[in-house]
């Protein structure tokens, strides 16, 4: 059953209050929505020109986690987005070779579940609890999109991005402060 035929069946006198546009009412543009375009921006030119066309995924998702409403806020979830993309990446590198190769007979997702008990013990470990979903998100990606002749680069490379990501946001706080900082 679809959206429509849902509205259809519903005893609602005035279908139009089920919805969510009946208040719509456009955000205005604030400080971080500008400070947000501006960091995907400058992280896309600087990853196709004097990057040479990089893919900046990993970038532009470490320059967003790392734009809030202040420098403290950027630098708090910029921070646990390298710790848990450190962390992840880090423990992948050996636990794609076991999962790969279920070495002692041990069936891979035994290897699986392991290593990612381990992201999230570390990062418990580190006090990072925000950094967790990052961590886990590298772990996966990696797992499971990666050929394993290309795990130790694609992994490194992923943890330089995300950190550069970060780290242009933070200088674009420092260059241009918010008027909260």
């Amino acid at each position: 059953m679809g959206p429509q035929e849902m509205l259809d069946r519903a005893e609602v006198k005035n279908k139009w209050q089920l919805t969510p546009l009946k208040n719509f009412k456009s955000p205005r543009l604030t400080e971080r929505m500008w400070r947000t375009a501006l960091v995907v921006l400058i992280t896309s030119v600087i990853y196709e020109y004097p990057l040479g066309g990089r893919n900046p995924c990993f970038a532009l998702i470490g320059a967003v986690y790392g734009v809030g409403s202040q420098f403290e806020e950027g630098f708090h979830n910029g921070i646990n987005r390298v710790i848990g993309t450190l962390v992840g990446g880090l423990l992948v590198i050996p636990f794609h070779r076991l999962y790969t190769s279920q070495p002692f007979g041990i069936p891979d997702w035994i290897w699986l579940v392991t290593g990612l008990c381990l992201v999230l013990w570390c990062n418990f470990a580190l006090g990072a609890d925000s950094a967790i979903q990052p961590g886990i998100v590298i772990y996966f990606v990696v797992m499971f999109t990666v050929g394993k002749e290309r795990v130790l680069l694609y992994t490194i490379a992923r943890i330089l991005d995300t950190g550069f990501g970060v780290l242009l946001t933070l200088l674009l706080y420092v260059l241009y402060p918010s008027k909260y900082d």
